[in-house]
């Protein structure tokens, strides 16, 4: 699973909490009717501190959770479009500045309710295996561990998340952020039956957007192809030289 993490700070002149609030939880109420495949869920929390520097303004701190790093294009798209257009825009009007990073699940499981996040680096002439041995030890079903992706965004490569902190050794000097769930939403679709076909929602190629009910041409190893991008291929999966032929159409 991968989290798309995004901080904000909400202009000190701009409309109140409770406003703010009402926006954050009507915009992922409105994710979790879109038709996003790939889409684990959404939280919004009001925090006390960012994870990397103190703030002056209000602050929050949004998690949107996917299945795979190909599920980006289609949150990017779905986030500005349809329903959910008229809610981003006031949320983006009383914002002072935002910024993103990519973390994924290294051990442990989500949660909607974890009210501490425990952020770190591991540290220096430490092996990611000496580093997992390290942290078994706080890791529990109740807690998540995530992982920062190719070093995208500005908080440290760890988050430990929980309902409440544990002692870390004070080699990770850690930043603990105190964090208040103003809304989620988890699992809004059902999750497809184990082995079956996946519905790639975009060309691979072109990214034309390809809906269950588009034509669309698939290898075996489900590599995804619009039409014509297909033919200019002469039928051949430009990634593993397989066959390409009609991906079946679905309808939910």
């Amino acid at each position: 699973m991968l989290a798309y993490v995004f901080w904000h700070e909400r202009r000190t002149d701009a409309n109140d909490g409770a406003a703010y609030q009402r926006d954050a939880a009507e915009f992922v109420r409105s994710l979790a009717a879109s038709p996003l495949e790939g889409f684990a869920g959404a939280r919004t929390f009001a925090i006390d501190r960012l994870p990397w520097s103190e703030g002056d303004g209000p602050l929050f701190e949004d998690w949107y959770l996917l299945r795979g790093s190909a599920d980006l294009d289609e949150l990017n798209d779905a986030a500005v479009s349809g329903g959910r257009s008229a809610s981003h825009a006031r949320l983006a009007t009383v914002a002072a500045w935002g910024a993103g990073g990519l973390y994924r699940l290294r051990a442990g499981a989500a949660h909607d309710a974890h009210a501490i996040g425990q952020w770190f680096a591991k540290p220096p002439n430490t092996s990611y295996s000496e580093f997992d041995a390290i942290v078994a030890a706080v890791i529990s079903p109740d807690r998540a561990l995530w992982q920062r992706r190719m070093v995208l965004g500005p908080a440290p490569e760890f988050c430990l998340t929980g309902s409440c902190a544990v002692t870390l050794p004070t080699a990770f000097t850690s930043r603990t952020v105190e964090r208040n769930l103003v809304a989620g939403i988890t699992r809004p679709h059902p999750t497809p039956a184990p082995h079956g076909l996946r519905m790639r929602g975009r060309c691979m190629t072109c990214s034309k957007a390809l809906p269950w009910s588009a034509a669309a041409m698939i290898c075996s190893y489900e590599c995804t192809f619009c039409p014509d991008c297909a033919s200019g291929t002469n039928g051949v999966c430009p990634n593993c030289g397989g066959e390409l032929t009609s991906r079946p159409k679905r309808t939910q």
